[in-house]
């Protein structure tokens, strides 16, 4: 078993739950989400810890951003975070 099992579902739970456009694929052996394209995939292998303020996106790469989430009181915390991103990244799809 993952050791962050409980972490990974209450995650995918919070994705999941944030609006029902978005669906779930495996994608490099990992929950991957997309609503028309590709919008996020876990990776579990991931250590460390990054804080945002008030943000939950980090890096500053071409092609993609993280979240990273120490353990599940880091998860629970960002809720609402999390739920509020999701949402804006179907918004302008279905403007």
């Amino acid at each position: 078993m993952h050791p962050q099992k409980a972490e990974i579902a209450a995650l995918r739970a919070i994705i999941l739950k944030a609006n029902p456009k978005i669906d779930e694929r495996v994608k490099w052996n990992a929950p991957s989400f997309f609503y028309f394209q590709d919008m996020a995939a876990f990776n579990p292998r991931a250590k460390g810890l990054v804080r945002s303020g008030a943000g939950l996106l980090q890096g500053e790469w071409k092609d993609r951003r993280e979240a990273r989430f120490s353990d599940l009181k880091d998860v629970k915390s960002k809720r609402a975070l999390l739920r509020d991103l999701v949402n804006a990244w179907v918004k302008p799809i279905d403007e």
